[in-house]
């Protein structure tokens, strides 16, 4: 009998490395958007890249900063 958790242990693994989180999408591997002439993979920022995009909430509201705290749990 296969258990409903698998997905949400994967997810969980693959949170922490993340500095912030994605909000009204569908996590995947691989999240490409359009913005400013250039593409960003969502499920792969850098530290810049994130930085960058979180300046435009309305143009990018798909990211959110997750608080230090957060993070590291």
């Amino acid at each position: 009998m296969a258990k409903p958790t698998q997905p949400t242990v994967q997810a969980l693994q693959a949170e922490p490395t993340r500095s912030y989180d994605i909000v009204g999408l569908q996590i995947a591997d691989r999240m490409p958007i359009a913005f400013a002439g250039r593409e960003y993979d969502l499920a792969n920022l850098s530290a810049e890249e994130r930085d960058f995009l979180l300046q435009f909430p309305e143009q990018v509201p798909y990211l959110k900063k997750l608080d230090v705290s957060q993070a590291s749990v």
